[in-house]
């Protein structure tokens, strides 16, 4: 998933998508246009999850 403000991708774990899904230019690894989006927490990357890429997901939503 794309976060234009801050020039970043991050993939999350699962992703839902209604309809079809828009791709981001010619990429194919690349939604922009999710409906919901999950990830599962793990020792090693929950505090990055429940922290700055909880910040950038929650930007990425309400900038719409």
């Amino acid at each position: 998933m794309s976060i234009p403000r801050y020039h970043l991708y991050t993939y999350p774990d699962v992703m839902a998508v209604k309809g079809e899904p828009v791709l981001l230019d010619d990429r194919t690894d690349t939604i922009i246009n999710p409906l919901m989006i999950v990830d599962f927490l793990s020792k090693s990357t929950k505090n990055y999850d429940r922290g700055d890429k909880f910040d950038y997901y929650r930007d990425r939503f309400l900038s719409f």
